[in-house]
């Protein structure tokens, strides 16, 4: 879904020239001139971003004044939209005003274009955080059902996890590819004392600098609980600054972090990568996910839940299995794990389902083909035997991450990968890439910018640093 930015400012000029700067982006934008204009839309459209000058000419409230109605009360619908101040004759008093109240940031004119779009980005990102986490938390409680499990080894690891519930050290999440371990985060953060305050789940590769100081410098993080997808993925040069952090910061004031990895991590210290230190601290407690081959009495439970799960939506009968198809699996050596069970299940129960006769059990036969036919890396990643896919589009550990990830961030890596192909394709010329794709081309050179792209153009123009104000 497209964000929805609100620009309210008195001086039309800047009006057009933000809304022209937010839609090149993509963004959806709406304009107010005054007070009554800009709470009649907030109302109305609940936009995902604010972007208010303090000094509003004939306007019943100037910005400081909107800012303290939007932050007035925590339980009101608008109170974590950010809000972006702007202002021709800002200072430090009036910007460390506008923080106290709860602006996200302050931005002198004349702005640079690149710092506001950035700022921008940053401050949808933690709106987005804010807006998911409370869907996170019914997802948990959802999911912590299916943790009702019949397998030792994994009723042993819930049971230490509930036993360890009143602690508040960090955490590291092991296992191999495809077990489950951001579940597992999740349900450790549910069964915490601090199962009550936010959850924020976050990509290693996706932090910045910015992001780390945050958690550790506003007070909205202090009580939270982070997951940091694998965090052997975090750039170096960020270690740093997360250990420096983590040294610096009283736990009492600090968000408990949950971090999940598979071998990788041990490799990247290996290979001077990661840092051993930072690893230490981050592995205060650690809990190991159980392989599929280790879970094999929970295979009629997974294979019926997969199997549920996509052919209700779809208004199709729901196929059981035969006793030799659940033998036949639970025989199977599962480098893919959970991960690559579900996928298999529910591509052969949905060709089941539109078959002729889909109320028959399937058999052992029906899955051996394409289990057979599902490749393996030598990371034992897994591609699950999807048609239509080229087989030299992704690696087979990046389709097996965006498999499980949310639609909105799969579409940001799928957007990366897309837009790295075609600069290749086109040799870097960003003028026929730009036609390519029906987008104005300094708008593409900051879209390839803002998502850290490099490239080298074999017909290079020069541009000029454009300033709004």
């Amino acid at each position: 879904m497209t964000d929805t930015i609100l620009v309210i400012d008195d001086e039309a000029d800047i009006r057009e020239v933000l809304s022209g700067i937010f839609e090149d982006e993509g963004y959806r934008v709406l304009k107010a001139a005054h007070s009554e204009q800009a709470f009649h839309l907030i109302e109305k459209e609940q936009p995902d971003l604010i972007v208010l000058d303090i000094w509003l000419e004939n306007s019943d409230l100037d910005g400081v004044g909107i800012l303290k109605q939007l932050k007035k009360e925590k339980s009101s619908a608008h109170y974590n939209i950010p809000v972006l101040m702007i202002s021709g004759h800002g200072n430090i008093e009036m910007a460390v005003k506008a923080m106290k109240i709860g602006a996200y940031d302050f931005i002198e004119k004349p702005f640079k274009i690149e710092h506001i779009l950035l700022t921008a980005e940053r401050a949808l990102k933690q709106h987005h955080l804010l807006k998911e986490n409370t869907d996170l938390k019914h997802k948990v409680y959802k999911d912590t059902d299916e943790y009702k499990t019949k397998s030792p080894a994994l009723q042993a690891l819930i049971k230490r996890i509930q036993d360890d519930f009143s602690s508040d050290a960090r955490v590291m999440v092991l296992g191999e590819i495809g077990t489950g371990k951001s579940k597992l985060a999740r349900y450790i953060h549910q069964t915490s004392l601090r199962c009550d305050a936010p959850l924020y789940v976050v990509q290693a590769q996706s932090i910045d600098k910015d992001d780390i100081k945050n958690w550790f410098n506003n007070k909205d993080y202090a009580q939270s609980t982070i997951i940091i997808e694998r965090i052997e993925r975090l750039e170096k040069t960020l270690q740093t600054t997360l250990l420096k952090e983590l040294s610096e910061t009283q736990s009492s004031n600090a968000p408990r972090l949950i971090c999940t990895t598979s071998n990788a991590l041990q490799n990247a210290i290996k290979n001077q990568e990661f840092s051993s230190a930072l690893s230490d601290r981050l592995a205060v407690l650690t809990y190991e996910t159980p392989s599929l081959r280790d879970r094999i009495e929970d295979f009629p439970e997974m294979m019926a839940s997969f199997a549920s799960n996509i052919c209700l939506p779809m208004n199709l009968p729901v196929p059981t299995f035969s006793s030799d198809a659940i033998l036949f699996l639970q025989n199977h050596q599962w480098k893919g794990n959970i991960a690559q069970l579900k996928c298999l299940i529910e591509l052969v129960a949905l060709g089941h389902a539109l078959g002729k006769n889909p109320l028959t059990p399937i058999t052992a036969k029906e899955l051996s083909k394409p289990l057979s036919n599902t490749q393996t890396s030598e990371d034992n990643s897994v591609i699950a035997p999807i048609t239509n896919v080229p087989q030299a589009s992704v690696d087979t550990e990046t389709l097996n991450q965006w498999l499980d990830l949310s639609l909105r961030d799969a579409r940001e890596n799928f957007e990366t990968f897309y837009l790295s192909q075609l600069l290749n394709k086109f040799h870097g010329n960003i003028s026929q890439m730009a036609s390519h794709i029906d987008m104005e081309r300094t708008a593409l050179h900051r879209k390839l910018k803002s998502m850290d792209i490099r490239y080298n153009n074999s017909h290079p123009q020069k541009t000029e640093e454009r300033q709004a104000g």
